[in-house]
């Protein structure tokens, strides 16, 4: 049983970004999974340069980014906007990445209003394969739709065995034009 208290969480890497994808790498971002047990992203005030509507997306890797996961990622999700209205979705494993938002990002003048604020959660899985690495996300933006504002909470799965590193990368692009914005990673120690 670990002592209360011991824990720790570590700034590894802030991207004030205006790029394609924005990649968290251990060689590039200077962390090992060995060292954390999960890791947390932040995003402040994230949006597509795209001019049309756009949405976010997330991959990972097993090889310090050489190439990213690109089947068997899954997801549910439930999003409420600010009229109420309601949407639950799901996918079981078949999508090419992990989307982050279930309808697209406005694109309105002033898109900065509009952008993504919100947070991924993923665990380490440090040195192990596993058939079945874990997310979640909560998020809110100004939805295509009718610029309502939009509030999704999610979890997401990829079915398939990363080798014996681990999934050790992770990257972040919207649909359509660069990300803008912030994007923070913190690492979480037991001890």
């Amino acid at each position: 049983e670990a002592a209360a208290g011991g824990g720790s969480l570590t700034l590894i890497s802030v991207q004030d970004v205006d790029a394609a994808t924005v990649d968290f790498e251990p060689t590039a971002n200077s962390y090992a999974l060995a060292d954390y047990t999960a890791f947390l992203f932040i995003f402040t005030t994230v949006w597509s340069d795209s001019g049309s509507a756009a949405t976010l997306y997330m991959r990972i890797s097993d090889d310090d980014g050489s190439s990213y996961q690109a089947a068997y990622y899954g997801r549910a999700m439930h999003a409420v906007d600010q009229d109420a209205a309601e949407a639950l979705e799901a996918n079981v494993g078949s999508a090419a990445q992990w989307q982050l938002q279930d309808v697209a990002q406005d694109a309105n003048d002033g898109v900065q209003n509009y952008a993504y604020q919100g947070s991924v959660w993923v665990p380490s899985y440090a040195a192990a394969t596993t058939r079945s690495f874990q997310m979640r996300t909560d998020g809110s933006f100004g939805d295509d739709a009718g610029d309502d504002l939009r509030m999704v909470h999610a979890v997401g799965s990829v079915h398939a065995a990363a080798d014996s590193g681990g999934w050790d990368s992770f990257q972040f692009f919207y649909s359509t034009g660069n990300v803008n914005g912030r994007i923070s990673m913190y690492g979480f120690k037991d001890s």
